[in-house]
């Protein structure tokens, strides 16, 4: 059974409080301008306050990423998810394959597949291209032997 899950150095209560710096700045400038008699700024900065925490949010949602890639005699099955992991596919081992894709320009993700009877899946997307070529070595001994 292999996890894949995101790297993440940020802790969520960290977040909490680098946003709650970043807005009560924002707060305190736009008070002072508005204070000044330059009123009009406190709706863009609660829009900017809004952005600040709905961006922290939605990143730190789309850490929480998972995926499980469990191999059994005969059966591959994939399963990805937020809270809950569901079943994505399911592939036989002797017949399924791994196709490392690579960009030939190197500006874009490596993307690694899981692949038989033209049906594919993406595995391992928050990983960095490092990770995916290490996980694409282990997944193609595993399958070698079975």
């Amino acid at each position: 059974m292999i996890e894949i899950k995101p790297d993440c150095s940020l802790t969520w209560n960290e977040a909490k409080i680098i946003v709650g710096v970043v807005c009560s700045v924002i707060l305190l400038i736009s008070v002072y301008f508005a204070s000044k008699g330059a009123w009009l700024v406190l709706p863009f900065s609660g829009a900017e306050i809004i952005m600040v925490i709905s961006g922290f949010y939605l990143g730190f949602k789309n850490l929480q990423h998972r995926e499980l890639i469990q191999i059994e005699e005969n059966e591959i099955r994939i399963f990805q998810g937020l809270d809950k992991l569901m079943q994505v596919a399911s592939f036989n081992p002797f017949w399924a394959k791994i196709k490392h894709s690579r960009d030939s320009n190197g500006w874009y993700q490596d993307r690694l597949y899981l692949h038989s009877h033209g049906k594919y899946v993406e595995v391992a997307r928050g990983l960095t291209n490092e990770e995916k070529r290490k996980l694409s070595e282990k997944l193609q001994n595993i399958l070698k032997y079975k």
